[in-house]
């Protein structure tokens, strides 16, 4: 009888075992192109904050307000800006692995954050040299073209992206209907 009782136990723990492992999330392996995808929105997401901290720092000069309260904005700025840095040069390390319409996204949004870039380390330097008369040096056109250049980047992202997931469901409906595209 024991034999028996330990049998079952040992059944149960098995099923119970199996059933988690076929209830855990499938991890489906990424092709580079869906990491760049991935990629893509998170610089979206970044862009979006440095615009939208850019903006501000840009508010608190214009208002004068005491510029002690813009030191973390601005270093978030630059961590934010070097993030995008470095995934963009990764994507384009990795350019011939990129679906046509990333490649497009890269070439229009490398310039636009080399820019956002240059401009975000001359708002630092005039911060540091003369952070008392912001609203009266070209801090406001630096924060000003950062947040104009950045929201731009995230603008194009966004349309790429959404432009993609638009004809790749396009597709999946016409594979539905039994039809292949161009026909």
């Amino acid at each position: 009888m024991k034999r028996i009782n330990y049998l079952l136990a040992a059944a149960g723990v098995a099923l119970c075992c199996m059933a988690q492992a076929y209830a855990a999330p499938k991890v489906k392996a990424q092709s580079p192109s869906d990491e760049a995808e991935a990629t893509l929105e998170q610089i979206g997401v970044w862009s979006a904050a440095v615009s939208d901290t850019a903006f501000q720092l840009n508010e608190m000069a214009l208002q004068q307000m005491d510029p002690l309260g813009q030191i973390e904005d601005l270093d978030t700025m630059k961590i934010d800006i070097n993030s995008i840095g470095k995934d963009l040069q990764a994507l384009d390390a990795e350019r011939d692995s990129l679906a046509a319409w990333e490649t497009k996204a890269l070439d229009q949004v490398l310039p636009l954050m080399q820019d956002a870039a240059r401009n975000a380390q001359k708002a630092t330097l005039i911060y540091n040299s003369d952070r008392q008369r912001l609203w009266a040096t070209p801090y406001l056109d630096d924060t000003e073209r950062v947040s104009r250049d950045t929201e731009k980047v995230t603008t194009l992202l966004h349309d790429y992206l959404r432009l993609e997931k638009t004809q790749a469901k396009e597709l999946q409906i016409e594979q539905n209907l039994g039809k292949t595209p161009a026909e």
